[in-house]
């Protein structure tokens, strides 16, 4: 008979089995206490709600619909996915039916522009229906930078209505001024080729040659200062190449580029094409007509006097026309680079004192005086001032200036001949 009695190995298994049952009673309470510390994050670091935004650049090009969108168009583009946010800043829009917008935009004391919130989709369609490209360039941001950046678009929600400066404060460099302020560290801009804001703006208006005439009249000497990338900015096709040589330096030196990725989205339909103008309805030409035209009728037998005299009062009428524009402009306005403008010793009001009364008064002191100044002024004009000084002229601008010249020599040569005609005749009549 054997003994009801565990083996050696029998006692050992049940030893272990009963140790292991015996410490679950311990483990598992202790992990259902430290679960909920766990999900309260007591060991894991909180995310940064922030992470998750992306902000781009949005660059449109030029349409040649309209002389204000020939230059394109800057947004700042906002996305979070797990938000489901994808809007656009667009620093652009305004009211062209607002009370008196022609008057003050003339002025330049345009506070009709505002920053507005658009769908990115219907944004970036619209251009690309109308025959745009449109670029987005990713900015490398950090997450403490893009809450500075969502704050400050906040603040500028507020207060959506700004007082627009097409060089200083416009769509294009809105953003930027904005990225300065929340970035940590500071931007620095590449280097690059020196240029001028007037080669800068006639470049865009290629193929518009009335525009870029009328642009280089109104524009003074401050539109010839050479400037480098950072004042560049305020054209957008200019900043979205400039865009992605910015860096961000912080304060100890590190630095990295603002620029990540950029995407272009090719346009849906063809851009149109300006119409070419003649070469006989250019500025050069009608110019250079006007001055000969003028050439012919000072010189023409007297008794054809009738041609000049109303040639020139319509000659002087446009002239003082446009000067007064130009005078408005220089002085009374608030856009920038229009003062000092040498052109306005070429385009004055002053032309409107005397091209009425040229048409029936033939001879008078006033007149006479006037048009000996004038000769002097634009002697002084072509001689010195259009090669000396630093603003650059349009070559139909000394076109016009002759033409001045030449109106105001016969009206003053014919003045003092009539005079000396006067005074042999008293010499002629005094009694032996």
């Amino acid at each position: 008979m054997k003994d009801n009695v565990l083996s050696s190995p029998q006692r050992r298994a049940f030893y272990f089995l009963g140790l292991f049952f015996f410490s679950l009673l311990f483990v598992l309470p202790i992990k259902a206490i430290n679960e909920p510390l766990l999900e309260r994050g007591t060991t894991s670091p909180e995310r940064n709600p922030f992470e998750s935004k992306e902000f781009s650049l949005i660059v449109t090009g030029g349409l040649p619909d309209y002389v204000y969108t020939i230059y394109g168009h800057v947004a700042l583009r906002l996305q979070d996915k797990e938000e489901g946010i994808d809007e656009v800043y667009n620093w652009g829009i305004f009211d062209f039916d607002a009370p008196n917008f022609i008057g003050k935009f003339i002025k330049g004391n345009t506070t009709d522009y505002m920053l507005g919130v658009q769908d990115t989709e219907l944004f970036i369609t619209q251009y690309l229906s109308e025959g745009s490209k449109v670029y987005e360039t990713e900015l490398n941001l950090s997450p403490v930078e893009k809450e500075r950046l969502c704050k400050l678009l906040e603040d500028n929600l507020q207060d959506p209505y700004y007082l627009y400066n097409f060089v200083f404060d416009n769509c294009s460099t809105r953003p930027f001024e904005l990225l300065k302020q929340a970035v940590e560290g500071q931007l620095v801009y590449p280097d690059v080729l020196l240029t001028t804001r007037r080669k800068m703006v006639d470049q865009f208006a290629k193929g518009r040659p009335w525009l870029e005439f009328g642009t280089d009249v109104v524009l003074g000497k401050p539109a010839d200062k050479e400037i480098g990338a950072e004042d560049q900015l305020f054209l957008p096709l200019y900043a979205n190449e400039l865009v992605k040589g910015i860096k961000i330096v912080s304060s100890n030196g590190q630095e990295r580029n603002l620029a990540g990725e950029q995407t272009v989205y090719p346009s849906y339909v063809e851009q149109k094409s300006l119409p070419k103008v003649s070469f006989f309805l250019l500025p050069f030409f009608v110019t250079l007509a006007i001055f000969i035209i003028t050439e012919f009728t000072c010189y023409y037998p007297k008794r054809n006097c009738l041609w000049f005299r109303i040639w020139s009062t319509l000659f002087l009428a446009a002239m003082g026309l446009a000067g007064c524009l130009v005078f408005y402009l220089s002085f009374f306005s608030l856009h920038p680079l229009v003062y000092p403008n040498f052109n306005i010793m070429v385009y004055h009001p002053l032309y409107l004192l005397v091209s009425i009364p040229t048409l029936w008064i033939r001879k008078n002191l006033f007149g006479h005086l006037y048009h000996l100044l004038n000769i002097l002024v634009q002697i002084l004009f072509i001689l010195l001032v259009a090669w000396i000084s630093s603003q650059v002229f349009s070559p139909c601008t000394l076109f016009l200036s002759m033409a001045s010249m030449s109106i105001s020599l016969r009206y003053s040569g014919a003045f003092i001949l009539t005079n000396i005609k006067k005074i042999r005749k008293r010499g002629n009549c005094t009694p032996q």
